[in-house]
């Protein structure tokens, strides 16, 4: 009766402790970072976090960039390329499409704490 009753106490703090798990897991909040690299350097990292509404330049060598901020957002509002397709990227939220700039050596990505070294196709 007693190994019984042991069995019975450890499942059900095992069971416990996978919904503790889970839960835990699924409140953590999401923090996107948008990252901005310049000739394949990092050169900032915006919190996408906040709510927001402002202007961001990006000055290189290359060209300037100047960039729209807003919560859970980025896009890019002017640039000096000849071609202006990076402003017609439009905003980007996530990270399953960066901004590219290549006149002006320019990508924007976005991560999340919850990122992990699997991709979202092999999950």
């Amino acid at each position: 009766m007693k190994l019984k009753n042991s069995l019975l106490l450890f499942g059900g703090l095992i069971l416990i402790a996978v919904f503790a798990i889970i839960f835990l897991e699924n409140i953590e909040p999401n923090h996107p970072i948008a990252e901005i690299y310049v000739d394949e350097d990092l050169v900032r990292e915006i919190d996408l976090s906040f709510d927001r509404d402002e202007e961001i330049t990006i000055s290189s060598q290359h060209g300037e960039n100047i960039l729209s901020v807003k919560k859970h957002s980025i896009s890019v509002k002017s640039a000096s390329c000849p071609d202006k397709l990076c402003i017609s990227q439009g905003e980007i939220t996530n990270s399953t499409k960066p901004i590219i700039c290549l006149p002006n050596k320019m990508v924007i990505k976005i991560r999340d704490n919850k990122n992990s070294d699997i991709d979202m196709i092999s999950q």
